[in-house]
């Protein structure tokens, strides 16, 4: 699952999760695009926490 939420909402979201069993990732932040390129990922997704 994936759950986009505001940024100052992250601890509260993340404490829920948790809190009901869930691992919580975070993937990345959203921002406005720029140029001819809409999505770029530029990161890694690290589970061991």
């Amino acid at each position: 699952m994936i759950a986009i939420v505001k940024p100052d909402a992250i601890d509260a979201v993340t404490e829920i999760f948790t809190a009901g069993g869930e691992a919580v990732a975070l993937l990345c932040e959203v921002i406005a695009a720029e140029g001819e390129h809409r999505v770029v990922y530029n990161g890694h997704l690290d589970l061991s926490r």
